[in-house]
């Protein structure tokens, strides 16, 4: 007699066994029918409740045909808090993100009596966890990023381009004044360029461009001074300045040859791509659909800005007892570059790799924050006065709250930007300030907002003035 083929029954097939039973049909009939043992339809009528709240937790239909295990966690308690959460947050009209449910995951396992203590809310975790409870991704793939990658591989290809020799270069804002769970209605930005090769053994010095005209910098740091009209000069500044300069040294140095090829985003303030390729017949640009691709430096940008604020909280940490406040009121552009380079340096040679694998070999390779680097983060920030009570999903709203800043929104006011300004040092003369109080006198005479207490002020001011203009003249 030949051995029965093992069949694995979706929850689809469960409810209808279930439903088939409640109607009165016999169990020995339905094995038959479906291809398993009797003890098997023993074991659905048996897990019939069980079976049914699994069922209605799934996210939709094509999950329940499709799913055939119920895995459990291993702490119980803890997935079902989460489940509850995240039940009540898409309830409330919006499907958290990965990273919040990993930091939710954390804040809630802290708080458990039975709490797993080597818990991290992994990658790995969160895949099961979704598994479990049927749901689907948060972002659907889409089919064109996939397509921009397939073409761009191709050009690889068809241009005989060695990872020695390819380039991505991205851009992105970076608010360095700012703090989880701090209102700071003066938070000011920078624009950065992270740029590398494929084989991530050509880092280029880190761009920052900012609003202060000179500021100090390090040897992995270029700074250049942003003029309120942002254009495409600064990008190509970058590319003639500092790109094909650094690009071309190193094929002398290293001997390698072969045609340069950067990989750039479609943003408006890059210029055409003949533009910069223009009697340089030893580079290449292939320009990306804005959007349509996760590009490699995207990947190392988020986690430059994650060690930049963990560095940046341990700074905070070093000088405390400070203030909060009086920290980010005396912390500097200036200062703000030298964290930046730290955390720039830090950037190790394997994780700049990995962020390529996606767009080289077409292994995905998800865009993710890194949950164990966020523990970590939330345990110093707690450490500091002011900070004592942030927790994980503050941590993660502070390091995702440039996401969608827009550079064109900085307040210029605050910085000089009138040449005209370094030349003015003498201070007005007591005659210039006598003439200038006693115009002012006149013109506040006339305004309806004019009282006897202000007005007495400003003629007691032009008063002295005068006074000053008679002792002068006097010697």
């Amino acid at each position: 007699m030949s051995k029965r083929k093992r069949v694995v029954l979706t929850f689809q097939q469960k409810l209808e066994i279930l439903q088939q039973l409640n109607e009165g049909r016999r169990g020995a009939n339905l094995a038959r029918e479906y291809g398993i043992g009797t003890s098997t339809i023993s074991d659905i009528k048996r897990n019939a409740d069980a079976i049914l709240k699994f069922v209605s937790n799934l996210d939709s239909q094509n999950q329940i045909s499709e799913k055939k295990t119920r895995k459990t966690a291993q702490n119980t308690d803890l997935d079902s808090l989460i489940y509850r959460w995240y039940l009540e947050e898409k309830k409330n009209g919006g499907v958290p993100i990965d990273a919040a449910i990993c930091a939710k995951a954390l804040e809630i396992n802290n708080q458990l009596r039975n709490r797993s203590m080597n818990f991290k809310a992994s990658s790995g975790w969160l895949r099961h966890f979704k598994n479990r409870h049927g749901i689907k991704e948060t972002k659907e793939a889409s089919e064109e990023p996939l397509n921009v990658a397939k073409q761009l591989r191709n050009f690889f290809k068809r241009g005989g381009f060695t990872q020695e020799n390819i380039y991505n270069v991205t851009d992105s804002v970076l608010l360095w004044k700012s703090l989880p769970n701090c209102d700071n209605k003066n938070t000011t930005a920078v624009k950065i360029i992270t740029c590398t090769n494929a084989n991530s053994a050509h880092k280029l010095p880190l761009c920052v461009i900012g609003p202060e005209k000179k500021c100090e910098t390090s040897d992995t740091i270029y700074y250049k001074y942003q003029t309120p009209e942002i254009d495409s000069t600064l990008f190509e500044e970058w590319f003639e300045d500092i790109f094909v300069p650094l690009v071309t040294q190193r094929q002398q140095n290293t001997g390698t040859v072969g045609k340069i090829l950067l990989v750039m985003n479609d943003s408006s303030w890059h210029p055409p791509r003949e533009t910069l390729i223009k009697d340089r017949n030893n580079f290449e640009v292939f320009i990306v659909p804005e959007d349509s691709l996760i590009q490699p430096m995207d990947l190392v940008i988020n986690e430059l800005k994650i060690k930049y604020r963990r560095n940046l909280l341990e700074l905070l940490l070093s000088k405390s007892p400070c203030p909060v406040k009086q920290f980010l009121e005396e912390f500097a552009l200036t200062e703000s570059i030298s964290v930046i380079s730290k955390a720039w340096d830090s950037i190790p040679r394997t994780d700049i790799v990995q962020s390529w694998t996606r767009l080289i070999s077409d292994v995905r390779n998800e865009s993710e924050l890194n949950h164990d680097g966020i523990v970590e983060i939330v345990a110093i920030a707690q450490k500091i006065t002011g900070l004592e009570e942030t927790n994980s999903m503050e941590i993660i709203q502070w390091l995702e709250s440039d996401k969608d800043f827009c550079y064109n929104s900085i307040e210029y006011e605050e910085f000089n930007f009138d040449d005209r300004q370094d030349e003015i040092t003498e201070e007005p003369s007591n005659v210039e300030a006598y003439q200038s109080l006693e115009t002012a006198i006149r013109w506040f005479r006339n305004q309806n907002e004019c009282n006897s207490a202000q007005l007495a002020t400003l003629e007691s001011i032009r008063d002295l003035a005068a006074a000053k203009v008679c002792v002068k003249e006097e010697f």
